[in-house]
């Protein structure tokens, strides 16, 4: 597509419903409902027309949204936040799992499912380790957050080069390097066993530093 568009996904939901979205660079906000300071919303008014004007010379896609009733559109600005590395408090009484831990951007659709990660590593070094729950919780960080940052850091990459790429669908080398990227990607998020805590206490995933991702994020324009 044509900036200031990104591109646009249709899926066949079945039962007559279609499931739509569109990336818009948008930076300035000039487009979104919302306003400079918004974060979106469902509903907004003056959405539909906003997109129908951005979308205009895509008649595939304007008969769409012109078929949408705009209390349906739902707005939503993308935003990724820097990694940290710890997920407790001092003394380990307080974690956190899923977003509020590694809120990420959502071009690889990792954030449930890191989430569920979080939530079963978690059970299972309590279980493991029921005598020491601080002990459990370190576990719990150790196996979680090199692992998290690496998926962080794959998203802002894949991200950033999904903002940058102003004909992306005439890109052919750009679509097939990002193919085997998340093919590659899909195949190491697959190997992981959340489960066997004991099998990785003291194998650390390779990591992704601070330093990395930040850099990542900053070439999103949302560090």
């Amino acid at each position: 597509c044509k900036a200031p568009i990104t591109w646009y996904l249709l899926i066949d939901c079945g039962d007559d419903f279609l499931f739509w979205q569109l990336r818009i660079t948008d930076e300035e906000k000039k487009i979104a409902a919302s306003g400079p300071s918004g974060r979106g919303g469902l509903g907004l008014a003056g959405c539909k027309k906003n997109i129908r004007e951005a979308m205009k010379e895509h008649n595939d896609v304007t008969s769409i949204i012109d078929a949408t009733p705009e209390e349906s559109i739902f707005e939503r600005s993308i935003y990724h936040r820097l990694p940290i590395d710890r997920y407790s408090t001092d003394g380990r009484r307080i974690v956190l799992i899923g977003d509020a831990a590694h809120g990420m951007h959502s071009v690889l659709g990792q954030g449930a499912n890191t989430t569920f990660e979080d939530a079963i590593v978690l059970v299972e070094a309590i279980k493991r380790f029921r005598s020491d729950l601080p002990h459990a919780v370190k576990v719990y960080e150790e196996l979680r957050i090199p692992r998290a940052n690496r998926i962080q850091g794959w998203a802002a990459r894949l991200g950033a080069r999904q903002k940058h790429a102003k004909h992306f669908e005439e890109d052919s080398q750009a679509k097939e390097e990002i193919r085997k990227e998340i093919g590659d990607l899909r195949r190491w998020l697959n190997s992981f066993d959340p489960y066997c805590v004991e099998k990785y206490v003291d194998l650390p995933e390779k990591s992704t530093s601070v330093s990395e991702l930040s850099s990542a994020v900053a070439d999103l324009g949302m560090a």
